[in-house]
């Protein structure tokens, strides 16, 4: 598992690098957007933990505000995302003139490099 991860943030990061220099879709709002997007994720972590913390404070191990925060904001990020911004540019989903392939490349690798590095 841990060979497979490294291999997709490496194919990633050589994808993003080469879309870097060849082309110029990027813009400074994409930053911008980017940070929108990682504290939204951030969020909808807390919240979809949030609505079954009640059961799960009751069930099992017991979860307690700290257990909350950690299990919230430590959840499974990047390799799965990463996954699936790979599908929507191999997959012909988007043609190849079009930027939106490459834009969700950026936006996922940049969530999970926020992840790795906050």
């Amino acid at each position: 598992m841990y060979l497979s991860e490294t291999l997709i943030f490496i194919s990633v990061g050589l994808f993003m690098g080469y879309e870097f220099e060849h082309h110029d879709f990027f813009h400074w709002w994409d930053i911008f957007y980017l940070v929108v997007f990682f504290l939204f994720t951030i969020l909808a972590r807390f919240i979809a933990i949030g609505i079954f913390y009640y059961p799960l404070s009751k069930l099992g191990y017991g979860l307690n505000w700290k257990k909350y925060v950690l299990l919230s904001y430590g959840g499974i990020r990047g390799s799965h995302s990463l996954i699936l911004a790979l599908v929507v540019e191999e997959g012909g989903y988007a043609d190849e003139t079009s930027v939106t392939s490459v834009k969700v490349i950026f936006y996922m690798g940049g969530v999970a490099l926020l992840s790795l590095l906050l």
